[in-house]
């Protein structure tokens, strides 16, 4: 089964199955997608400003730190955690096997979904990103999924 098959039974909010769906197919407005589209603009990274903003969200250093945090608040397991040399499709296509694969899927897309409302929040309302205050987002949205 193919990943655009299973995304959609990985049971969450239905805006984060569209979210996830367009980010799998390079349909959301990061720097990349628009340059790619003909408009000429700054590639630098909204959070970085050092890196070329692209839609993945591992790649970014800022993000990176988020990812970091999950591993060391135990959220997301060391073991099912997104190795920085492989891809985001890849990572998920890998703990798709794994034995508790449907809560992992939950939290990884309330995770993209956080890091992507915050990253508009540095964009759009100029607000700085902070990590922890992501991962806490995050991790209240899911509980809230949840319940």
């Amino acid at each position: 089964m193919t990943w655009h098959k299973w995304i959609w039974k990985v049971d969450t909010m239905p805006k984060i199955q569209i979210f996830l769906w367009q980010h799998f197919y390079q349909a959301l407005l990061v720097t990349t997608t628009i340059i790619r589209r003909g408009v000429n603009l700054n590639p630098s990274c909204s959070h970085c400003l050092e890196d070329i903003e692209t839609i993945d969200f591992k790649d970014c250093c800022v993000t990176k730190r988020v990812w970091d945090l999950d591993v060391q608040h135990g959220w997301i397991s060391p073991s099912s955690f997104v190795n920085r040399a492989q891809d985001l499709l890849s990572y998920l296509q890998r703990i798709r096997s794994h034995h508790t694969m449907h809560q992992m899927m939950q939290k990884v897309s309330f995770l993209l979904w956080s890091m992507w409302k915050c990253r508009n929040k540095v964009v759009f309302s100029n607000e700085f990103f902070n990590p922890l205050a992501c991962l806490l987002t995050t991790k209240k949205a899911y509980a809230e999924w949840r319940i």
